[in-house]
């Protein structure tokens, strides 16, 4: 009789599990960066006008998705943490992003320098770790 309730509850925990899966919500396009901004040598503090925009190249590269503007970030000791989506500009190839700053409310924006850095292959291991571990397809 034990064998049975065990086997019993066994089979209900992976009915329950099979019935989570098949509901999860899909994978967004949002994603959180997190960064570091320094103003003359030293980590910035106040609030700041932050851009984003992603490229399709490194040098001459074409924007991909629309330019996203953050207003009045919160900077504290020279970190800030921002959620960007483009919608579906990751297709599985190398994406750079391209960060532009200026002093809240302030003038022009100033492309920070280096600030184009690869960040699609990350995503795309992401969705390929999942897949292998489940066995499952998310993106049909």
């Amino acid at each position: 009789m034990k064998y049975t309730s065990t086997v019993l509850a066994l089979a209900v925990a992976t009915w329950s599990l099979l019935i989570a899966v098949n509901f999860a919500p899909a994978q967004g396009t949002a994603f959180t960066y997190q960064g570091q901004l320094d103003s003359s040598r030293s980590a910035a503090n106040g609030n700041y006008d932050l851009q984003f925009a992603i490229y399709d190249g490194l040098t001459g590269g074409t924007q991909q998705g629309n330019l996203l503007t953050n207003s009045a970030t919160a900077v504290r000791d020279g970190l800030f943490t921002v959620t960007l989506d483009f919608g579906n500009q990751f297709p599985g190839a190398n994406r750079w992003l391209e960060i532009n700053v200026r002093t809240n409310g302030g003038g022009t924006f100033t492309t920070l320098v280096g600030s184009k850095i690869s960040c699609g292959f990350a995503v795309v291991e992401f969705q390929q770790a999942a897949q292998s571990l489940t066995g499952l397809d998310f993106a049909s």
